[in-house]
């Protein structure tokens, strides 16, 4: 996986670590293009280790993923995370 640059301020503003980030991103995510953002940008939905659904936003800058956006995944994304896992047999979603 590529490095992870985040943006603090807006992690620190919904209570997000860092780690938390990465743990998604390095685990099963339904990750699509962002429909709501920029062009070249990114919509993860992941869940950490502790068992935190996030939502992560994040553009990919070539040598690192820069991620300006994360917070509690809504339920609605939530539903979709956990329907594609069971699709994919992944049980513990």
């Amino acid at each position: 996986m590529k490095p992870v640059r985040c943006h603090f301020a807006n992690l620190a503003r919904h209570g997000v670590r860092q780690e938390e980030v990465r743990e998604c991103l390095a685990r099963k995510h339904v990750k699509s293009r962002n429909p709501s953002g920029p062009r070249g940008t990114y919509l993860v939905v992941g869940k950490t280790y502790a068992g935190r659904h996030l939502e992560i936003v994040f553009e990919d800058r070539g040598d690192h993923l820069w991620v300006f956006h994360a917070m509690d995944a809504r339920p609605r994304l939530v539903r979709l995370f956990r329907m594609r896992m069971r699709r994919h047999g992944h049980e513990d979603a």
